[in-house]
């Protein structure tokens, strides 16, 4: 018995050492898709507070969120026919774009979604969604997929030039085929699959996947997006409003998605992140009818964000955007957040809503709610500066920033766009500012109504006690900027708005139009900029 057991022992000896050389040599040349191959999968059970579709032109939207996933997914047709998955986490995203010769190629609404928790073998932990679609077209071929920031799909949409920096990892599985890649950094990763449940995929001569329909119907898929930046807390509408909606709107869901204890986000897809201008002006239009806990959220992460000379973050580069940025333009391996700080008008909005929220506890003459205001205020940024310092710093900013017009009340010392920067403000784009380089709503509407909003802030004591003495010059400044709006006024005849209006509909290729047709009698035009 022994003598037969001794060859058969060393027989599978020798297989089994073959096959572990075989599974490393293998390991070696799949590469890092295989080492993060799932180990373990959870359905995430908690009912989605957020969950429905939204359809604007030829563009698909779905917004889904529960206590530990948010993803705005974007299925879009026409110019571009595309899906993105757009993660609040690390502003972090996933896209596929198709390209298709039918003239008629339609998304279907998603179907079936649910939130999902994947741990690699690396022990990362991915979250996202799982849903399923139809996409009605014969063929499509997969021409770019992106797995990063949502910055970086931004870009790609602007350019079509994606980063030679994201490469990615493709699997293929039979039905299912998958995308993977680490973060820059190796502290995240994202996962991208889709599994063909009618149609199939094929190969084309330009090695580009394709996807063809079944002859009996429209392409049928199941698709999973998953990103390993950490989830922000979702502020759920019960905490976001001061009244709780019982039948939510459109736009109660919308705001609520946008909505975390951390920030709330400037837009979505392409800004599902803070934005200083954004937070400033949504807070101000909707204190009436948020909640404290909303409104400290807000107004928390603009002053976490500022510089320490008093500036606000206009701006915040995170995820794998920052440790792009880190590693081009210092060589490090960092997703330290990168702040912003280009623009002007949000400098001057903090404390002009601030001093609103001020006066509105005031009025109510709430003794609890003034305590909390106070409690707020004592709150500490990681360098330490209790959130009442900050706000005293940037109603030095704005202060420091009246002076020189007010002394030599020349339009040269009015508020102008930081040096060497071509935005700053909200129009914000070359064209929108048209050369513009003096902001008519900063230097005639914001800076003077800052300084009416540092004294009632100043009166109520939420500087940490300092009073009208600590700022001598306020009221010396409230005077001298009454009057800026005379530089941005001009007056016209109707024959030089005619010629001019002639003149640009030439230049951009209409047609002449009759007198009758142009603008009648004289024309003021309040100018938003001075161009020198």
């Amino acid at each position: 018995m022994v003598q037969t057991l001794v060859p058969v022992l060393w027989w599978l000896s020798q297989k089994m050492i073959t096959a572990i050389l075989l599974s490393l040599v293998y390991l070696c040349l799949v590469g890092p898709y295989e080492l993060h191959a799932v180990e373990q999968e959870n359905t995430l059970p908690t009912k989605a507070e957020i969950d429905f579709t939204l359809i604007r032109g030829k563009q698909l939207n779905h917004f889904f969120r529960n206590e530990q996933v948010a993803v705005h997914s974007v299925f879009s047709t026409g110019d571009k026919i595309r899906a993105i998955f757009s993660f609040p986490a690390g502003n972090s995203g996933l896209g596929l774009w198709f390209d298709s010769d039918d003239e008629n190629v339609r998304w279907g609404e998603p179907e079936s979604t649910i939130a999902l928790e994947r741990s690699s073998s690396t022990n990362q932990s991915l979250w996202g969604i799982q849903g399923e679609i139809t996409l009605h077209a014969r063929k499509v071929a997969i021409r770019q997929v992106l797995l990063s920031s949502n910055r970086v799909l931004r870009d790609y949409g602007y350019s079509d030039v994606p980063r030679k920096e994201m490469e990615h990892k493709r699997n293929m599985n039979g039905a299912e085929v998958s995308w993977f890649r680490q973060r820059l950094d190796g502290k995240s990763a994202y996962q991208l699959s889709v599994q063909v449940l009618a149609g199939k995929w094929l190969e084309n001569a330009k090695n580009e996947l394709v996807l063809m329909a079944a002859t009996d119907g429209p392409i049928r898929l199941k698709y999973t997006a998953l990103s390993g930046d950490p989830p922000l807390t979702p502020m759920q509408a019960s905490k976001l409003f001061a009244v709780a909606p019982q039948h939510p709107s459109l736009a109660d869901n919308i705001l609520t998605f946008l909505s975390y204890e951390e920030k709330f986000l400037a837009g979505s897809w392409r800004f599902a992140t803070y934005f200083g201008r954004d937070t400033l002006l949504s807070l101000r239009m909707l204190l009436p009818r948020l909640s404290a806990d909303a409104i400290e959220s807000a107004f928390g992460s603009v002053i976490t964000r500022m510089h320490p000379n008093g500036s606000v973050a206009h701006e915040e580069d995170i995820g794998e955007f920052a440790v792009l940025r880190h590693k081009l333009e210092q060589n490090q391996n960092s997703d330290r957040p990168i702040y912003d700080y280009k623009m002007i008008d949000d400098d001057y909005l903090l404390t002009i809503v601030f001093a609103h929220y001020v006066t509105l506890i005031k009025k109510r003459g709430n003794s609890a709610s003034w305590a909390r205001l106070k409690q707020f205020l004592s709150r500490r940024t990681m360098s330490g500066r209790s959130y009442a310092q900050q706000l005293r710093a940037n109603a030095e900013w704005v202060v420091a920033s009246a002076k020189p017009y007010a002394r030599s009340q020349k339009a040269r010392d009015l508020i102008h766009l930081k040096k060497h920067e071509k935005v700053g403000q909200w129009r914000d784009s070359e064209e929108g500012l048209a050369g513009g380089r003096v902001p008519y709503d900063v230097n005639v509407v914001l800076l003077p109504a800052a300084l009416e909003a540092i004294e009632v802030l100043l009166r109520s004591g939420v500087f940490d006690g300092h009073t009208l003495l600590a700022f001598p010059e306020l009221k010396y400044l409230q005077q001298r900027w009454v009057d800026t709006g005379k530089y941005f006024r001009i007056s016209v005849s109707q024959t030089h708005a005619e010629h001019a209006q002639q003149r640009y509909r030439q230049s951009i290729g209409w047609p002449k139009v009759s007198s009758g047709e142009t603008l009648s009698g004289s024309l003021v035009v309040w100018y938003l900029w001075v161009l020198h």
